[in-house]
Formats: C-alpha cells, structure tokens, sequence
C-alpha cells in the first residue's frame, strides 16, 4: 500500500506500519512475511504472486501466520483514498467478526466500486 495510505491510516486511528517504518523496502518477501509474523501483523500487498506462494508455502509447513490481504489492480497505486476506504472497511467487517484471514490470505475491494 502506498505511504500515504499507511500515514492517513495511522491518523485516522488504525494500526498500521509501513514497510519503510521498519527498513523492509527492497528487502526479500519472505523477510517480509516473516516479520509480520513476529510483530502479529497482517501484509497488505499488491504481489500476489510471490504472497500467494508463500502464504500456501506457510499453510503446508503448518506455519500460523495474521494472514495477507491483496490490492486489486482496480485500485490504482496512487489511489490513496481508495486504498484507506478498503482498509478501514476491512477493519469494520473484521471487528464486527465478519471477516478474518489468520492463516490464510484475503482481498481488498474499494467500496465504491
């Protein structure tokens, strides 16, 4: 998700870090993966290649991971609005126990769509 989104996120009341708060651009995405892990935190992502690949990699080892959410490409990178709209819809759903993707991996979709 963009930095943006991350900060206006953070100042709404949402937990997020990005992963330039803790020196994780350009770094591997299994180092990613694993540091969400440690720090209980769920990856918010637009490569669902590789994250697929390694939430099905964590599934088989028996690993228990938060989970992963994707980013459509229907929304834009720059879309920062978007991007917070899903999210805090997201987090909506997920506090009334409408939603959950511990161990597993989930999308994103922006609510006016």
């Amino acid at each position: 998700m963009s930095k943006a989104a991350a900060r206006e996120l953070v100042a709404r009341g949402i937990d997020v870090v990005h992963v330039d708060d803790v020196d994780l651009r350009g770094r591997p995405d299994d180092a990613v993966l694993r540091r969400a892990i440690a720090d209980g935190r769920i990856v918010v992502t637009r490569n669902y290649a590789d994250f697929a690949k390694l939430a099905e990699a964590a599934a088989v080892a028996g690993l228990r991971f938060p989970g992963i959410l994707f980013l459509p490409r229907s929304l834009a990178p720059d879309a920062v609005g978007a991007h917070v709209r899903a999210i805090e819809s997201w987090v909506t759903e997920t506090s009334a126990g409408r939603r959950s993707v511990a161990n597993t991996i989930g999308w994103l979709i922006d609510s006016d769509l």
